[in-house]
Formats: C-alpha cells, structure tokens, sequence
C-alpha cells in the first residue's frame, strides 16, 4: 500500500502539470497564475506551507475588506507568529467545519439527539493532522467561494488564488499519510485496530479534500488503499471467529458507551461512531467507484456482515449492522443494487472479450437484479406520507432540529430509477430510445426539478449524470440545465462542474457512440479521466 501512495504522488505531480495550461477547476477551466491581489484584499485564510518533511503547518491566505462583513474572527495578519490567533483561527475554521460544511457535503448524516452525534469528527480532527489540516483548508475554501456569491466580484482573485493553493497542498496531504501508514508498519508488535482506522479515515478525509476541489482523477489509487487498512482491520478482528459479524468488528475499539437490551440499541463510543461513518462511506464509494472503473466492487461480498437487511431511511434507535440511508441518503437495497449491476457489467465485458457471452445468462442475472429494484420501488410507493409532521412524529431525530428538506423516499426514488437507467443499459447497450431509459430518464427529471437545496443535490451527483446522459436534445437537456442553475449557489463546485462537464462533451459527441461499444463507465471517463461521483 505503501508503494500505491508514492506512486499516487508521483502520477498527481503529472497530473497537476497536465492541467497547468487548461486547469480543471471550480468554472471548469481555472488558472492556476493570477494577477495581483487588489489592494482591498487583506488576509485571512490558512494555505499550507512545507516545515520539514511532510509537515503540515497553516498561513494566511485572503478575504476582502471594504464589503460590511465583521472580520474581527479573519484576522488573521499575526501569523504565525502569534500562537493565540493561530489557535483561535484553528478553532472558529473547525467549528465552520462541524457545523456547516460537513453537514452540506453530507445532508442525509444528521444523527439524533440520543446517538453519538458528530462528536468523532472532532476527535479525528484532533488525532490526525492530515484530516485536520484538509477539513482547515476545505473550510476556507469554501468561505472564499460563499463571500463571493455574496458579493460578487469582490472575491474571483481572492477564489483564484486559494484554488492555487490548495491545488499545490494535495500532494502534501498524501505524503503525511505514507508516512502515517509507514509509522504502522514499523510499530513493535504491530499497528493497533485503532491506529489502521486513524489512517484509514485521514485517507478518506483526504480523499474528500480532492473530490470536493474537483480533482477526483486519481482517486482510485486513494480508494483503494483505504479499502486495503479497512480489509486489514477485519481480517485482525474476524480472523479467529467461524461466522464473523460486524460487532466483531466494532468491539476492537472497546466497549460501546450505551447499550439498551430492550430495544437492541447501541450509543457507540466515538471511535466506533466514526469507524461506522467511514465503512458506510466506503461502501459507497465502492460502488460508485465501481461503475466507473467497470470492476466488480470490492465489498460486494461483505454486504451481508456490514448491512442491515431492513433500510427505510428512518429509524429510531440504531442497530448493530450499518443502514446506508442514514449516511447517503440511498437505501442499502438500492447500493447493493447498483453494486450487482456494477459487478454484471464486469462479467458482461470480461465474457465478451474471451468470446464466452451468453444473451440468455445475461438476462438471466439482468432479471433477478431488476426484480429486486421493482419490489423495493414499489415499498417506497407504498409507504406512508412523505411529509414529516413534528406534533405527529416525535421521533428523537428531530428534536431541536427541522426536518429533513428531502425525505428519505424522495432520496431512494432518484437513486433507484437511476439505477434501473444503469441496468438498462448494461443489459442493452447504448439505446437512448429504450422505453426502459427514457421512463427512468422522464422519472428521474420529475424528481430532481423540485430540488432548491445545492446541499442536496451534490448528494445526487450520479444519478443526476446517469439520467442526465441519456436525456433527449431538447427539452429534457434544457431541464437539466435548468436544475443545475436553480442550485448554483454552492452547487457548481468540484464534482459538480465535472458532472456538468459530463453532460456536456456527452450531448456534444453522443451521435459518435458505437451503441455496443459505449457504457456508463464511458461516460464517467469522457473528460479523460473516471470522474468519482460522490
């Protein structure tokens, strides 16, 4: 694993020189080299600098002035000389962080009021300088790009120049955990459970540094180590148990805090609340992950040890086995869905390519998958009201919060029509007319318009793209773009400008596309690279 890192590094400072000249960025094609700051700029962010060998330290980037903002909190000018406002910086960012931008990259996580809560997030960001550093740099970024909504064309050199920063910091991060996971490896008598998690979660949190910032071109390599300390971490817990089960897995990082026997429930202890987080995250980024790369996920055979077999998207105490909803909004029957389908894709080209398809067994498979989504869609409509009325339901979820913008039905129906759109097309190849994918698309569209929440939809990235590229000229392309622009506001960042870009260069050449030949996958990779759609 140590290796893939390096070799990450390596393939990143190529990658960072190819987009020099045309640089993907926040608009699709930021540069790197800007001008002057104005002279109304004054300082307020932190950008890493290089103290030593791997070693993460923070400076002032900028924030206007002159605009009527209280910048008391911003300045910053003192560092880092002054301890006090480096500290104090460091603790008003990391409070941005736990209470606005974590909750805006991940809606659908809002644990209740009788549940651990998100308190491990701060006990990661205390242990791990990598994670800490790139919720730091995240956060600020993200402030930039809000002050200049708010006031536009205040802020474009100020966005500009913290892209190039945070650009250039990436490779920084990947260093420090080589050297963290090189730490584990020469531990006397071995790497803890806990110590593999730490590094396992400062690989995701990192990862999701990248992703955000929409440079998700190499995310695979970071995957895939991060999957790797998550197999080694099971592989110690369960390795002496004949039928291994996911408390086997949680009880390595001892004792929950809470447990009730009358209802099955657990209050976790914080690292078991933030392993439980990033092993849901996973998960979901395998799959996604999978159909882009068009290899069979890497969990698929662990979904019964980690999954609960019941996930609809609400529940009232938390049980043992993860339920998928709660953190991503989609439902685990819908994941494992997409999973299969990602693995049928796999099959499909590994037995065209020896010559070995069979029609027959690809319907076959395609049949048991598509039952699976039928039944499910029809449970979601057939469940009670959407709405959630407080003096009605007064589930602990909601106190001292409001209810969610999009129920959990709302959520798993986009999910689960895109998925039938992804099936369709495995099965048939590259047929936009199919009365299948046109369904699913005009389904998709229905419930995607009513979105205003930007927060949202980053949450739908991929079934925006999957519908999104087999929408018909006209007007279904119009009413994508029309979705996209009712949620510009901090929604065309990152990922999102590549799923745009998707759309776009997919439009442009989709008279091109061999209908046998051309998959989803291609679709992810159109951009030169398989985009990560989280």
């Amino acid at each position: 694993m140590t290796e893939t890192l390096k070799n990450r590094i390596k393939r990143n400072a190529e990658h960072d020189k190819e987009r020099a000249a045309g640089s993907v960025g926040v608009n699709g094609g930021l540069n790197f080299l800007v001008e002057p700051q104005s002279a109304t700029i004054s300082s307020v962010f932190a950008s890493v600098n290089s103290h030593g060998a791997g070693r993460i330290d923070t400076t002032p980037v900028l924030v206007g002035s002159g605009t009527g903002l209280d910048t008391a909190i911003y300045q910053t000018s003192s560092f880092p000389d002054d301890p006090a406002a480096l500290k104090h910086f460091e603790t008003a960012f990391t409070t941005k962080y736990l209470d606005d931008l974590f909750p805006f990259l991940f809606p659908f996580y809002r644990p209740n009021i009788l549940e651990t809560g998100r308190y491990w997030i701060l006990s990661l960001l205390e242990h791990s300088d990598v994670a800490r550093q790139a919720a730091l740099s995240l956060t600020s970024y993200f402030l930039t790009v809000c002050m200049q909504e708010t006031y536009p064309g205040e802020f474009e050199p100020c966005k500009k120049e913290i892209w190039g920063r945070l650009s250039q910091q990436t490779n920084g991060y990947f260093m420090r955990v080589q050297e963290e996971v090189e730490q584990l490896r020469l531990q006397a008598g071995g790497a803890t459970v806990q110590d593999r998690a730490r590094s396992m979660a400062s690989i995701v949190q990192a990862l999701l540094f990248e992703v955000a910032l929409g440079r998700s071109g190499s995310w695979n390599i970071h995957l895939t180590a991060a999957l790797g300390l998550f197999e080694e971490i099971s592989c110690a817990q369960t390795k002496h148990e004949a039928t291994p089960t996911f408390m086997s897995l949680l009880i390595g990082f001892g004792k929950p805090a809470w447990y009730t026997p009358e209802i099955d429930s657990y209050v976790w202890n914080t690292e078991q609340a933030g392993f439980r987080f990033f092993t849901a995250l996973l998960i979901f980024l395998d799959v996604v992950g999978s159909t882009a790369t068009e290899e069979r996920p890497r969990f698929l055979d662990h979904y019964p040890l980690l999954l609960a077999d019941i996930d609809e998207g609400e529940h009232t105490h938390e049980p043992i086995s993860l339920q998928l909803s709660v953190y991503v909004g989609c439902e685990n029957w819908i994941i494992i869905a997409i999973g299969e389908i990602a693995a049928l894709a796999k099959w499909k080209k590994d037995a065209k390519s020896n010559g070995s398809l069979s029609v027959m067994e690809l319907a076959r498979r395609a049949m048991r998958i598509e039952a699976s989504l039928d039944k499910g869609i029809l449970r979601l409509e057939t469940r009670s009201s959407e709405s959630v009325n407080p003096k009605q339901n007064r589930s602990p979820s909601w106190y001292g919060r409001p209810p969610p913008l999009i129920s959990s039905q709302t959520a798993s129906s986009i999910w689960a029509q895109a998925a039938l759109i992804y099936l369709a097309v495995v099965v048939s190849g590259w047929q936009p007319s199919n009365a299948a994918i046109r369904t699913g698309v005009r389904r998709t569209i229905s419930l995607l318009l009513p979105i205003k929440s930007p927060s949202h939809l980053q949450a739908f990235k991929w079934p925006f793209v999957v519908a999104g590229c087999l929408a018909e000229p006209g007007e279904e392309q119009h009413q994508f773009m029309a979705i996209l622009r009712s949620n510009n506001e901090m929604g065309m960042y990152g990922v999102m400008t590549e799923a745009r870009d998707i759309l776009l260069k997919t439009w442009e050449k989709r008279c091109t596309f061999d209908r046998d030949g051309w998959e989803m996958a291609s679709c992810f990779r159109i951009l030169g690279f398989p985009v990560l759609l989280m």
